[in-house]
């Protein structure tokens, strides 16, 4: 058997250690906050921001940041005489530098991220499909040989049961997941349509997130017509949690059995007599 050196593996453990995800510890992703710097009101613990363009009037308020995306609020009322065409894709999101270069992102398309979502349903099912079958046709296999070979305990049979089992959990599961999506950005999210006079709509925008520290601004295209919201943005680095020190417990120190001073019934019936007897008047 071959015998490494300690420089040898001092190397080995240094070029596998970036490769082992389970033994790096997951840094928090820091907290992205944006308050706008107009005037707003409060509405159901959210800051909402709300301005005129032409016949439109829109409101933003700021929902939440995640890892991947930041979320917002935005309602769009019709107060004209002509229908005006939404389309969120052109919605915009500036953040400006000290050298007043400003990077642009806009927001994700809800048709986009649907039709990426059903794409991810079908693979995913036609996968499960092709597994479960493999799996059916592997567990038949395994019950004929149990039949010709006259084995009683069908070992085999019951792991690909259980990994049958396993696999359909996990399956459904993750659909649900997908499902859930789909249908919050089917149902809740703003989408393309036609603003008819009189009519307001409300959904939510998701916006690529961005991790800068500085003024922003929200830009909301319109028609002809286009709504500014001026904000700060603010990133807050989360302190990572101190390790836990497991401290060592007292030991308690035993006092063995056959040491241990028995207390007798007679003993206790004495001193209770004796003091009794001290504390009697005669």
């Amino acid at each position: 058997m071959p015998r490494f050196g300690p420089f040898y593996l001092a190397c080995l453990s240094l070029f596998c250690l970036p490769h082992l995800g389970g033994c790096v510890a997951t840094l928090p992703e820091p907290l992205v906050t944006v308050k706008p710097q107009d005037t707003f009101h409060w509405k159901h613990g959210r800051r909402v921001m709300t301005t005129s363009a032409g016949p439109l009037t829109i409101s933003a308020a700021f929902e939440r940041s995640t890892p991947a995306t930041s979320e917002w609020l935005i309602r769009i009322q019709n107060q004209g005489h002509e229908a005006i065409t939404i389309n969120p894709s052109q919605f915009r999101y500036h953040t400006v530098n000290k050298a007043e270069q400003a990077e642009v992102v806009f927001a994700i398309s809800p048709a986009d991220a649907i039709e990426e979502l059903d794409r991810q349903l079908s693979l995913r099912n036609a996968n499960y499909s092709n597994e479960q079958q493999t799996r059916q046709n592997l567990l038949l296999i395994n019950v004929a040989l149990a039949v010709l070979n006259d084995d009683p305990v069908l070992e085999e049979v019951r792991y690909q049961q259980s990994a049958m089992e396993h696999d359909r959990h996990h399956h459904h599961q993750r659909v649900s997941s997908l499902e859930v999506q789909r249908a919050v950005l089917a149902n809740e999210t703003l989408r393309r349509t036609d603003l008819d006079p009189g009519e307001q709509i409300y959904g939510r925008v998701f916006f690529p997130r961005v991790c800068f520290h500085g003024p922003t601004k929200l830009t909301v295209p319109l028609g002809p017509h286009e709504a500014t919201f001026l904000l700060e943005q603010a990133v807050e680095e989360v302190p990572r949690p101190e390790p836990k020190v497991s401290r060592p417990r007292a030991r308690v120190k035993r006092v063995p059995r056959h040491k241990k001073r028995r207390v007798r019934h007679s003993d206790c019936y004495k001193r209770s007599r004796a003091h009794l007897t001290a504390a009697s008047p005669d």
